[in-house]
């Protein structure tokens, strides 16, 4: 995500059971976790995107939290690539 209000814009779809907000906003991510091969990050928005078109919000608690599992997995990656590229004392 560009941003953490992106981010909380994705929760507050999810939690007001917005399909095509959810729809959009997860369509919008996908494309973001494309740019960083973040297969996983990429699975589960574009399920959550599906479940958005479909209307059927029965499983988008449960795929939100694997979608931020995923999210928690790329940050970390990304910020041990940014320690390891600032070497010792970076």
């Amino acid at each position: 995500m560009r941003s953490p209000g992106e981010w909380a814009d994705i929760r507050k779809a999810v939690v007001a059971r917005d399909a095509r907000a959810v729809e959009r906003l997860s369509h919008k991510f996908k494309g973001q976790a494309v740019t960083f091969c973040a297969r996983p990050a990429m699975q589960a928005a574009q399920t959550l995107e599906s479940i958005g078109r479909e209307g059927d919000l029965d499983r988008v608690d449960e795929v939100y939290r694997t979608l931020e599992q995923e999210i928690g997995r790329l940050t970390r990656s990304l910020q041990g690539w940014l320690d390891r590229e600032k070497g010792p004392g970076g």
